[in-house]
């Protein structure tokens, strides 16, 4: 399911599988959407489902989406069910603690209920593991009127014999000014989701050179030495949705829309898995 997008999305996502999303249909949208967004992992032991409700396009604005409350929430296997209580501090519903349930190759079901607003489903299996190691990389950086322009470099080995896709998230490594032992690790402020497909292949290898214009985040006890990145072998699904939302933050072309992918069946948004993450820091050149 694909659905036309104008306006870009604002998100937060977490290693916990939560991503936060404001959902804007067409101009003549309606304002009873639902937005469901959900990731998988082997061996997790919670899941978080979000759930908001879309608002409606008028002039060129929007309103911010609300998050819903009320729903039924529930996974399967096919054999066994897991539910989900809301919980307020994510703002999404988490389910119990389930030792061994999410487990490589099962199909897992999702069946969100929404009083007075209808049922929601979607399916999505969780991906064979694969840990791709970053093998080379650089990072340098050029500040200009309090903004950082990063730079880098990466490569990494990609796995013989399957299809992969790929999600890089960089992260601001810092050290306190007075207290070298002291390290921060920030977000890096930035526009940008950087997702791959093997069409970046060379000679066996992923390799890219990006640039990430960001806000110095304030702190300015600590100096930001590098990036930390941590790279995530993610299932397709999880890359077309991601990959849209990249194109929306990159405002690239403003007169033709962009179209989202989405797996959720009545609704909008994404039922996907990734399976295997890597961790590496480089420090400035």
């Amino acid at each position: 399911m694909y659905f036309k997008r104008f306006i870009p999305l604002l998100f937060c996502f977490t290693f916990t599988s939560c991503l936060r999303e404001k959902i804007v249909l067409d101009d003549f949208g309606t304002s009873n959407a639902i937005a469901v967004t959900s990731f998988l992992t082997a061996n997790d032991l919670q899941v978080h489902v979000k759930l908001s409700k879309a608002s409606k396009v008028i002039g060129g604005g929007f309103e911010p989406t609300l998050p819903i409350t009320d729903a039924t929430v529930e996974m399967n296997d096919g054999q066994e069910n897991l539910e989900f209580l809301y919980d307020q501090m994510s703002d999404s519903y988490i389910s119990s603690p389930a030792s061994g349930f999410f487990v490589t190759e099962k199909q897992f079901n999702l069946q969100v209920k929404v009083p007075g607003l209808g049922q929601f489903s979607s399916s999505t299996k969780i991906i064979p593991q694969f840990l791709p190691e970053i093998s080379e990389g650089s990072v340098r950086s050029e500040t200009i009127n309090g903004q950082t322009n990063y730079q880098f470099s990466l490569k990494w080995k990609d796995q013989v014999g399957a299809v992969n896709y790929y999600r890089l998230m960089p992260v601001l490594s810092s050290v306190n000014k007075n207290d070298p032992l002291d390290s921060l690790f920030m977000p890096l402020h930035q526009n940008k989701i950087f997702v791959y497909d093997e069409t970046s292949l060379k000679e066996g290898e992923i390799q890219i050179e990006e640039n990430v214009l960001s806000t110095n985040f304030g702190i300015d006890e600590y100096r930001v030495i590098g990036l930390k990145f941590f790279l995530l072998n993610v299932d397709e699904n999880y890359y077309k949705y991601h990959l849209g939302i990249q194109k929306l933050n990159g405002f690239e072309d403003f007169n033709n829309p962009v179209f989202l992918f989405g797996n959720i069946q009545n609704g909008y948004g994404v039922f996907s898995s990734y399976n295997g993450m890597t961790q590496k820091t480089f420090y400035m050149k």
